[in-house]
């Protein structure tokens, strides 16, 4: 085992240095916070829970350009964020197996309907032509998301306790975007 945490830590230092002498300043920064939050969401799916709360608030938009129709494509931070804790928490529970993967809830078969009515739909609007693939991709992509975020929370919070502490941190954050808008 220590061998691996060696060879890790050694591959990690290597691909630093390089990213280091190549890549941009902003870069480097956008890396590391990724791989902070994975560490965080791996070590503790809880505190990235909260830390995706805070973000899903308090996170800019930056404009990539444009999709076909002329609408602009906006990624937010948060964005980003779900897709790297998400996977950080698939790694954990496929590392750790003391849970099910997906814990049962009675709205778990309408949510995977749903979202395979919608995939459906909007693939046969694609090949019809009614719909824009790229525009139709992303609005696509955003509802799984926040689907993935019910799913991994469902599985992260564990008691009553739990919930009870994350809806004050959910009224903490609302006072903080009151005073904040």
């Amino acid at each position: 085992m220590p061998i691996i945490v060696i060879l890790f830590a050694a591959a990690a230092a290597i691909t630093a240095g390089f990213l280091a002498t190549w890549a941009q300043p902003y870069f480097l920064i956008v890396v590391a916070c990724g791989v902070l939050a994975s560490l965080l969401a791996f070590l503790s799916p809880k505190m990235s829970v909260v830390l995706l709360l805070v973000s899903m608030l308090f996170s800019p938009e930056v404009g990539l350009g444009s999709v076909a129709g002329g609408r602009s494509l906006v990624v937010r931070y948060d964005d980003i964020l779900i897709a790297v804790i998400f996977l950080s928490w698939l790694a954990r529970t496929a590392v750790i197996k003391h849970k099910p993967f997906i814990t049962e809830t009675p709205v778990q078969t309408p949510i995977l309907v749903y979202t395979v009515i919608t995939i459906v739909a909007t693939a046969l609007g694609v090949l019809r032509g009614d719909v824009k693939f790229v525009t139709a991709f992303f609005y696509v992509l955003k509802g799984v998301e926040y689907f993935l975020i019910y799913f991994m929370t469902v599985n992260v919070l564990d008691s009553k306790e739990d919930v009870k502490k994350y809806l004050w941190y959910v009224y903490i954050l609302a006072l903080a975007v009151t005073v904040y808008a």
